[in-house]
């Protein structure tokens, strides 16, 4: 079996993802967009590098500065973010409005996510009204995010719900991959099953058509989850897992490699003890046709293959 490599690759927040990972740098900041044509946000640091070059006029002075903070928050640099705050120019409305999101992102990181999540929602009775839907989608998502991590799902949903709302408007495939995947991930959470599912899976397909493999692993675990844990789908789950070990071991995430792999052997028992339960006559027919056979037909068109993704894990 495959281990994960060790990498720096990032763990999940909370079995979330984040928007901010492929935030369109050029909307958020248009007056900088030439610059930023071939930035690579899987680089904090050349990014940071880049941001620090800038020479800016006096009209892109306000562009400039939120760039650095918000890289120099990524990378976790919090004093030179605090002091980089303090020192950015007030600007406009629109740019006070960046100013809360940023402050709101520092109060996330550094402090927690209670706090960020008041700070996000004080940017957002700013950014709401302006008609900058880049930054609105990243506030909406810091909600959501921080509303998660307090174990408040149906807030979490609302907004991550209404932040991919204005994703499909905008027609940015990445953040509707994202955000896909968190709307169903949180929705499991408060039942609705068969919802979830249909966003994780489309999140699945997004995630594949851009060559995303870290955003098929959690994709592909969370729906082996699913089928696992909550729908019982027990035969269908065990492929899920199979291919996220797969892309786990690749990505170097060894905290969710060592998740994925105990739900696959859970998963394996369940099917075990369930196969000698029809073979013993514990199960009904039908019951047995409901909690495996009809789970495998109905979703055979879109079960993952290990093969699909090399070798096995």
């Amino acid at each position: 079996m495959a281990q994960p490599r060790k990498n720096n690759t990032p763990e999940a927040p909370f079995s979330v993802d984040t928007t901010i990972r492929h935030a369109p740098l050029g909307a958020l900041w248009p007056g900088l967009a030439t610059g930023l044509e071939q930035a690579d946000l899987r680089d904090w640091g050349a990014l940071h590098q880049h941001a620090a070059s800038y020479k800016p006029e006096p009209s892109t002075e306000a562009e400039v500065a939120q760039l650095r903070i918000f890289c120099a928050l990524e990378l976790g640099l919090y004093e030179e973010a605090v002091l980089a705050l303090e020192a950015a120019p007030a600007g406009s409305i629109q740019d006070r409005g960046v100013r809360l999101w940023l402050e709101a992102r520092l109060q996330e990181r550094r402090i927690g996510p209670k706090p960020g999540f008041y700070a996000y929602e004080r940017a957002y009775t700013v950014l709401r009204h302006l008609r900058r839907p880049p930054w609105l989608v990243l506030t909406l998502d810091g909600l959501g995010r921080t509303a998660y991590a307090q174990r408040d799902y149906a807030t979490a949903a609302m907004y991550y719900q209404h932040a991919l709302s204005i994703a499909r408007q905008e027609g940015f495939r990445p953040w509707l991959q994202v955000l896909t995947h968190n709307v169903g991930v949180s929705l499991q959470h408060l039942g609705g099953l068969q919802e979830a599912e249909r966003y994780l899976q489309e999140s699945l397909s997004l995630a594949q058509e851009m060559g995303e493999e870290w955003a098929q692993a959690l994709s592909l675990y969370h729906l082996a989850r699913l089928y696992h844990e909550r729908m019982r789908y027990y035969g269908l789950a065990i492929p899920y897992y199979e291919c996220a070990l797969i892309l786990f071991a690749r990505q170097g995430a060894q905290e969710l490699y060592a998740q994925a792999r105990s739900g696959l052997v859970r998963c394996q028992q369940a099917l075990d003890a369930l196969n000698v339960a029809a073979i013993v006559g514990l199960l009904s027919p039908e019951e047995l046709e409901a909690r495996y056979v009809r789970s495998l037909v109905e979703h055979f068109s879109h079960t993952p293959r290990p093969e699909a993704y090399g070798r096995s894990a």
